[in-house]
């Protein structure tokens, strides 16, 4: 036999299954290229040795290893469509005489040379892509570098060595299908499990449960801490409620249909039932699986999105004047701190103004009803923050009036009586206040909060004691707060903001802590920067598989109903009457899995906020606009989607 046989072979069968293979190449390629680009930019990174640059890397670098396994995820997930295809031709070429061993010989080929095309088309699609990605990046996090064209060796090794082993994987589990399936079931394999599908009603009802259970967990968070610690468990109880539903709960809905007489028996009801219940049990999988990336992907661009746009609204609630000063320590003196900061803005020929200061203390605790404990055990954890009265109606304009044993209090949980325990100190509520804007909410909703307006700084030191007794791994401090803003050139401001630390250092011996909304910003860009640019790889990765899986359903669906559209000619139809129906089922079917993603979306909506909070961002309108927006964008994209792949599959149904 020639030794070129089954290269050649190889190669025929790709060309000749182009509608099938082409697209698996041209997704191959794109997911490669995608990946070589994160790699390579994770490097580049780094290499611009640019402030904050390691962080991003690290970010970046991480972000490789989720998107290698969703991209051999797709890879596999594509290649099943494939070989699900290909199952009657590798039949027929058993029946004519080729052992198993060759067919293995043959896909070897196959897949050696779609690993080959689908590497170097990646590798050169990557090349030309991640200089301008890199471009776009530092420009999402507003840094300066200077670009030079380079291809990371490291990028292209790992690149090729994860595909390599995706793709050889992939081989494996082909050969082992072959061999594990007879060549008459292989030949078969199209037309295989025509029967009319069982109604599943365990499946269906523990997918109901399951579904139900998911949305419940979403729905209930209280707080950013309960969302992370259920999210997880509630996305996995959605997916595969989603798939139970899809598989079995649809079947189980068309058979009640079914067994409706008077709804059944009319000719439009009895074609649509009758051909959505084959479709079903046919595309389930499939339609499942579409759900829950378009769920994916209007998921990750909404809240990515909300945090880039939102960044500005969270610095400036945040920071209630651009610069902080934070000593600790009883001996912490706010004279001290202001003369410091003074002294140190001359020298770069700007004035400080707007100030403002509050001594505070900060406490974790757990909470029963209205009694918080220092002892951490049992209860819900909660977070106490304390000022005095005297800081309180200087820095509000208040002229709130407290006797020893008396407070004014603001929670996010319901106190329902009157009084309020702390420690071994109990206070009767005298006033219920908003929470004050000069007092930063770095917790911003994450846990159960209390802030404590109390009489004297007597309150705050006993406070403080009270906590020491429990011999906590971080000695409580009393804190000095110091903000201020700057007025004189913005350059001059950003210099002297990012040398206040070092001026303080030898003036102020209680020093802590030294921030501004420049040094603020900068971060912030760069953490959420890093997220948006992640997050628009890891929707572009979902889109791929998205669209392949719809492609290959309607191919798929395209060759089942080419002999029912046949059949139904041959009882009477009409070409327009054929049409219609099968219109319609594909229509219905091919937004079903939209809807659910829409209503996966309004489920996860509140849990999905308070995650958001863990970065400090509690814009709910934001976040829903920018989900609306995004489900939008997603629509037009999937109809897109639809009406190209529809023309391949009235191709096939009319050839």
């Amino acid at each position: 036999m020639n030794k070129f046989f089954y290269p050649r072979l190889a190669f025929q069968n790709i060309r000749k299954n182009k509608s099938i293979y082409f697209p698996y190449l041209l997704a191959g390629s794109m997911i490669t290229g995608l990946y070589y680009i994160l790699s390579s930019i994770a490097v580049m990174v780094v290499k611009s040795g640019a402030k904050g640059s390691s962080t991003m890397g690290y970010l970046l670098e991480l972000s490789t290893y989720i998107a290698a396994f969703f991209s051999v995820i797709i890879l596999f997930y594509i290649n099943s469509f494939v070989m699900k295809q290909r199952k009657k031709e590798l039949g027929l070429y058993c029946i004519l005489g080729m052992e198993r061993r060759h067919l293995s010989l043959m896909m070897m080929w196959e897949v050696a040379l779609s690993f080959a095309a689908t590497l170097v088309l990646g590798i050169l699609f990557g090349c030309l892509m991640s200089q301008m990605m890199f471009l776009v990046l530092m420009k999402i996090v507003h840094m300066q570098v200077e670009l030079t064209f380079q291809i990371p060796l490291r990028s292209v090794v790992r690149t090729a060595g994860l595909f390599l082993g995706g793709y050889g994987l992939i081989l494996l589990y082909d050969i082992l299908v072959v061999y594990r399936t007879n060549p008459i079931t292989l030949l078969k394999g199209s037309r295989h499990g025509e029967r009319e599908p069982k109604a599943r009603w365990l499946v269906a009802l523990a997918g109901l449960a399951a579904l139900a259970g998911g949305y419940g967990l979403a729905i209930t968070c209280r707080s950013a801490v309960e969302a992370f610690n259920v999210f997880f468990f509630a996305v996995l109880l959605v997916i595969v409620g989603t798939y139970c539903l899809f598989t079995a709960g649809m079947i189980a809905l068309l058979k009640l249909l079914k067994g409706n007489r008077h709804f059944y028996y009319r000719p439009e009801n009895f074609i649509s039932v009758s051909g959505m219940m084959y479709r079903m049990k046919q595309n389930a999988a499939g339609l499942a699986s579409i759900a829950v990336l378009s769920t994916a992907v209007l998921l990750v661009a909404g809240s990515c999105t909300s945090l880039v746009v939102g960044e500005e609204d969270v610095l400036k609630r945040l920071f209630y004047r651009d610069g902080e000063v934070q000593c600790v320590g009883e001996g912490s003196d706010v004279g001290q701190v202001r003369d410091g900061v003074q002294a140190h803005a001359r020298t770069y020929g700007v004035e400080v103004t707007d100030e403002s200061w509050h001594f505070a203390t900060y406490h974790t605790m757990r909470r029963s009803g209205d009694q918080m404990d220092f002892d951490l055990k049992g209860g819900v954890p909660a977070a106490v923050s304390c000022i005095t009265q005297e800081d309180y109606n200087r820095e509000s304009g208040s002229d709130l009036k407290l006797a020893p044993g008396q407070a004014a209090v603001w929670t996010n949980f319901s106190v329902p009586e009157e009084r309020i325990t702390v420690g071994r100190y109990e206070y009767r509520i005298t006033e219920r206040v908003e929470y004050p804007e000069f007092v930063i909410n770095e917790l911003n909703g994450m846990i159960d909060e209390a802030l404590l307006i109390v009489p004297s700084m007597e309150d705050l030191k006993g406070l403080l004691e009270n906590e020491a007794e429990y011999n906590r791994m971080f000695v409580p401090e009393l804190r000095l707060v110091y903000r201020y803003n700057l007025e004189g050139g913005a350059d001059r401001q950003r210099e002297c903001f990012a040398s206040m630390a070092e001026g303080l250092s030898g003036s102020v011996p209680t020093l802590k802590h030294v921030d501004d909304i420049y040094r603020a910003r900068d971060d912030f860009y760069q953490l959420y920067g890093s997220l948006f640019f992640v997050g628009i790889f890891m929707v572009l990765l979902f889109l791929i598989m998205t669209v392949m899986i719809i492609y290959y359903k309607q191919i798929t669906e395209g060759f089942d109903d080419h002999d029912r559209f046949r059949i139904m000619k041959q009882v009477g139809m009409s070409d327009r009457e054929v049409k219609k129906t099968i219109d319609r089922q594909v229509r219905q079917v091919f937004f079903l899995p939209l809807l659910t993603a829409y209503l996966h979306i309004a489920a996860a909506f509140p849990a999905v906020c308070q995650l958001l909070t863990m970065f400090q961002m509690n814009q709910k309108g934001l976040f829903a606009v920018c989900t609306v927006c995004a489900g939008l964008l997603f629509a037009l994209f999937y109809l897109t989607v639809y009406r190209l792949t529809a023309r391949t599959y009235y191709e096939i149904v009319r050839g």
